[in-house]
Parts: C-alpha cells; sequence; structure tokens
C-alpha cells in the first residue's frame, strides 16, 4: 500500500511540474496540495482529488496504521485533466513534448551509472588499479 500511495503521489507532483508547478519538498503533503490547486487554477472536484491524495500520502507518511485509500489513480488523472485544462496552449504542449519531470530519469541514470563505476572500481584488483590509488 505505502509504495503505491507514494508512486501515485510521485506521478502527481511530477505531472504539476510538467505544467510549471516545480516541485517543493519542504512542504508537507497537505501544503503541497493547496499550493498545486491554487497555482494549478483547479476546479473544485480536481481540487478535491489532490487533496485526497495528500490526505492518503499523510496517512502513509504519519500514521501508526494507515488506512488503504481506494481511486487515487482516477484522483491523479482528474488533476492532470484538471492542470491541463487550466493551462494556456504553449504550457500544454510543454507538458506534452518536453516535461520537465523527466529530468528525474536523468538523474535516477545517473545515480545507477555511478554507483555501476563505484563497484567497478572497487572490484579492480589492487594490482590493476591506477599508481598512487589503494583499496
Amino acid at each position: 500500500m505505502a509504495p503505491s500511495t507514494l508512486a501515485v503521489w510521485q506521478e502527481l507532483t511530477d505531472t504539476a511540474w510538467d505544467f510549471g508547478i516545480a516541485p517543493d519538498e519542504s512542504l508537507t503533503p497537505r501544503r503541497a496540495a493547496a499550493r498545486i490547486a491554487r497555482l494549478g487554477r483547479l476546479e473544485p472536484a480536481a481540487a478535491a482529488s489532490v487533496h485526497r491524495v495528500a490526505d492518503a500520502v499523510e496517512q502513509v507518511l504519519y500514521a501508526p496504521r494507515p488506512q488503504a485509500v481506494a481511486g487515487l489513480t482516477v484522483d491523479v488523472h482528474r488533476v492532470a485533466a484538471g492542470l491541463r485544462a487550466a493551462a494556456g496552449r504553449g504550457t500544454r504542449l510543454r507538458a506534452l513534448f518536453l516535461p520537465r519531470s523527466t529530468v528525474r530519469v536523468a538523474w535516477a541514470a545517473s545515480a545507477w551509472w555511478t554507483g555501476v563505476r563505484s563497484r567497478i572500481a572497487a572490484a579492480r584488483p589492487a594490482w590493476r588499479r591506477p599508481s598512487g590509488q589503494r583499496g
């Protein structure tokens, strides 16, 4: 339950980022939801959806026994549609063809490659390391 709820939240915040609302990791989910609803100029139904997802995330993060919440994927689709409806044509096109959130893929690939290089360097026998390096 927790991983899927957090993945849904990530998708929601990435979608908001694609529409120009940069993530602010210093905010609680509740405040982040209010910010997305305000900056995204969401209609009441979409705003309620973003708050439902944020409530589910707070359950996962803070409740001793989080309750499962159904329909979060539908809520994310509703928020995405609301962001799309409120955005101008240029913003909609940029979100579709050059989404800002794809930078997370580059960050993940970079972290993966750094890890691979570190493991290879650590596994290389000491006699094959360039002079001056120790294991």
